[in-house]
């Protein structure tokens, strides 16, 4: 995969972004990332701390898994942190 940071443009749903620049991979590419091994966060108030987390920063996209309809599932870290460690409640117990 290309590395490096890419912004988030958009928080599309519980567990979907959009990111520029396009990311790259097994002769693919584009800018809709399904975050890996990530529960699709349904709540409002989730969701709403999931866009004011990740909106316009910059997130290293890491260990992609396959791409599915136009979309790359890989982990997703913010400052070197997997963003799956800033929601605890998601976390099976």
């Amino acid at each position: 995969m290309k590395t490096g940071l890419f912004k988030v443009e958009n928080v599309v749903d519980g567990n979907t972004i959009i990111v520029s620049p396009r990311w790259q991979w097994h002769n693919e590419t584009g800018n809709n990332v399904i975050i890996n091994n990530f529960s699709k966060i349904t709540d409002n108030f989730l969701l709403a701390r999931l866009r004011s987390l990740l909106g316009n920063r910059e997130v290293e996209l890491k260990n992609p898994i396959k791409v599915e309809g136009g979309a790359v599932y890989c982990y997703i870290f913010l400052d070197g942190v997997n963003i799956k460690n800033y929601f605890p409640e998601l976390q099976p117990h």
